[in-house]
This record gives structure tokens, C-alpha cells and sequence, in this order.
């Protein structure tokens, strides 16, 4: 929606939309070969570390840069804003801090059978 307002001419529009309609799915698969569990070796694992670090880089730049910032121009006072933001995160680490202790009692779980 926002090319289509922009001065973007629409043949560069329907580019990048190619572009991005192919690459994502080329990305998947990518992730999905890298952490087939039949696969471990040092090659992988660095591969598959670089590839973490690429995508949580992504992730931060947009989160920081685009959403963020948008927020910020809202009329909410900023102590306010910066004390949703925190509760936010720290839920997040929560859930992620609770899914690895989910999977280490499965997998001693499954040891003592």
C-alpha cells in the first residue's frame, strides 16, 4: 500500500515483489536443510549461526527502526512507553526461558525411558 502511494514507478514495485516472493521461500528451505537433525557437523552449525545472527540483526533494524520509531510519535507519555517496551521484552525472555526448560525436562524425560 505504501508503493502504491509512493512515486515508485509500478514495474520496480512489482520487482521487489518478485524479488522478496522468492527469496523468502529460497530462505526457508535454507533453514530447514541446516537444522535437519541428520545433519550435525561443525560446517552446519557455524552456517546455522551465521544465518541466526543475519535474521535477529533483520529483526532488531525493524523492531528499532521502523516500529519503534513510529510508536514514539504517539502522543502516550514516553515514561509510559519505555515501561510497555520493558514489560514486553522481559515477557518475551520469560516464554524463551521457559520453552528451554521445557525442552530439557522432554529430553530427561525421554533418557529415563
Amino acid at each position: 500500500l505504501k508503493w502504491a502511494r509512493s512515486a515508485m514507478k509500478p514495474l520496480v514495485a512489482i520487482l521487489y515483489m518478485t524479488v522478496f516472493c522468492v527469496v523468502s521461500p529460497i530462505g526457508v528451505g535454507v533453514g530447514m536443510a541446516l537444522t535437519d537433525p541428520s545433519q550435525e557437523g561443525e560446517m552446519v552449525t557455524t552456517a546455522l549461526i551465521v544465518l541466526q545472527g543475519l535474521a535477529t540483526g533483520s529483526l532488531l533494524y525493524v523492531v528499532f527502526f521502523e516500529i519503534m520509531e513510529k510508536e514514539r510519535q504517539k502522543s502516550v507519555p514516553g515514561v509510559l512507553q519505555v515501561l510497555a517496551m520493558s514489560l514486553g521484552f522481559i515477557f518475551m525472555v520469560l516464554l524463551g526461558l521457559a520453552e528451554v526448560r521445557s525442552e530439557r525436562s522432554e529430553e530427561f524425560q525421554v533418557k529415563l525411558l
